[in-house]
């Protein structure tokens, strides 16, 4: 399985990472932020793209995993660290078992001891029965190796990691057909803890590590969505909870005082796809509410679910999408709601000045600060020529205003996938692709970094 156009795309004449200072277009009086540094990874004869971002605990470097593609369908899979001041690289790790081999890393998670960096991705022959889930832990200082091990067929579905609380533990999940799987790994040796034959598209970590949630859509052949809750200590199941219609939880989130688990996707009710948000109670799996609205029936997407850190909003984003003279057209909506009730507190929708009039603007990524006062979502537009660039958005979690949006164009096409904010609040990491003059139309990695104080 490949990942959309977009997502594994990289550079054929460039050799070297380089740190560039693009300009944005932006609209006549929009507020806008500093772009801090942009840094982007050529793989040569390649199409690479960044699908996950991550910083480290002390703010000082970002971790960047993606994959790269070559004409004969090899992949390989790129793991970068930066220095978040500065966007100088730091060290790259390659995913590369030999020739013709697929392969590629979508999630990342760095220990909160900030030792080690863990990615998960997909790894095989090409033309192979499969492609099989693959974990690495990369040194976080050096990216020297510590570890590799495989997991189930994946056939590049992406596996969701989070690290235990005491970093000694690493989780994944992944639902792909006929390989749902969620398992436990040692985080120094990689040896397998437990496992457990249901797997999602998302996953949360109770604060205290001792309750994994995992999200998705159940392998028994209904489609129904579902919610389970599993020990991390033996992955006993706590309790498992059906949401009883044909639906895919793909964002998941829990309250600050972990009472409470968040999960939303996409349900098909009838002829129609709505977006269902629904919540659960984490000591029994009991829902306490379920919200539906319409999802524009044409490739619309969830493309992000947290809570503030005051527990005041449940913030999600989602990209609408719908026929306009058989062209899909999009835009995306943030939208805050009660987390007690469910009930609507505010929406804010975007379409960007640029893309509205042709493909619209979608939304990949949603990330909080740290002090949840303010949203940040990401995603990309297309012009009327056809080409897309990157456009980042801010909004007060209070009021749903937006206070600032940020645009990055190299030039030709440009798609961006995921995000992350740093400890302090101060920088908004956005990561995909993007294609630059001279570079044959291949697309190179791309990470930019933005100041999220708006200039004056």
């Amino acid at each position: 399985m490949r990942y959309p156009k977009g997502l594994a795309r990289a550079a054929a004449s460039a050799t070297a990472c380089a740190v560039l200072a693009l300009a944005a277009a932006a609209p006549a009086g929009a507020t806008t932020v500093p772009r801090l540094w942009t840094a982007t990874l050529p793989v040569t004869s390649h199409d690479v793209t960044g699908n996950a971002t991550a910083v480290s605990p002390d703010g000082s470097t970002v971790y960047v995993a993606g994959t790269a593609v070559g004409t004969s369908n090899e992949g390989y899979g790129e793991t970068v660290a930066y220095n978040a001041t500065t966007g100088a690289q730091i060290w790259k790790a390659t995913l590369e078992p030999g020739q013709l081999f697929d392969d590629g890393l979508s999630s990342i998670a760095v220990s909160p001891d900030g030792a080690a960096v863990f990615v998960t991705g997909f790894s095989g022959k090409v033309g192979a029965q499969g492609l099989l889930q693959v974990i690495i832990a990369y040194n976080a200082s050096t990216g020297a190796l510590l570890w590799q091990v495989s997991g189930p067929v994946v056939n590049g579905a992406r596996s969701p990691i989070a690290v235990s609380p005491d970093s000694s533990a690493v989780y994944v999940t992944s639902s792909a057909a006929g390989a749902n799987q969620t398992a436990a790994y040692n985080a120094t040796t990689g040896a397998l803890i437990w496992s457990d034959p249901a797997g999602g598209d998302a996953s949360a970590l109770s604060a205290d590590g001792s309750a994994l949630f995992i999200a998705g859509q159940a392998g028994n052949g209904t489609g129904a969505a579902f919610t389970e809750a599993l020990s991390t200590s033996t992955g006993s199941q706590l309790w498992q909870a059906s949401y009883g219609t044909s639906a895919n939880f793909t964002a998941a989130a829990l309250s600050p005082d972990g009472s409470t688990l968040f999960v939303a996707g996409i349900s098909q009710h009838g002829s129609g796809r709505v977006y269902a948000t629904a919540a659960y109670s984490t000591s029994a799996g009991t829902q306490t509410w379920v919200v539906t609205a319409s999802s524009g029936n044409i490739a619309s997407t969830v493309a992000g679910l947290a809570e503030t850190s005051a527990g005041s909003a449940v913030i999600i984003s989602e990209s609408v999408a719908r026929l306009n003279n058989n062209v899909v057209v999009s835009h995306w909506k943030t939208i805050a709601l009660n987390p007690s009730t469910g009930a609507t507190l505010w929406t804010a929708s975007y379409a960007d000045f640029n893309g509205a009039p042709y493909g619209g603007t979608t939304a990949t990524a949603l990330v909080l600060s740290p002090d949840g006062s303010a949203a940040y979502v990401t995603g990309f537009a297309e012009d009327s020529s056809g080409n897309t660039y990157w456009v980042t958005s801010a909004y007060k979690t209070a009021s749903g205003k937006r206070f600032w949006t940020a645009r990055f164009n190299g030039r030709t096409d440009n798609n961006c996938y995921a995000m992350a904010v740093n400890p302090s609040g101060t920088q908004v990491f956005v990561t995909g692709n993007s294609t630059y003059t001279g570079t044959g139309q291949n697309d190179v990695m791309t990470t930019d970094s933005y100041s999220t104080t708006p200039a004056s």
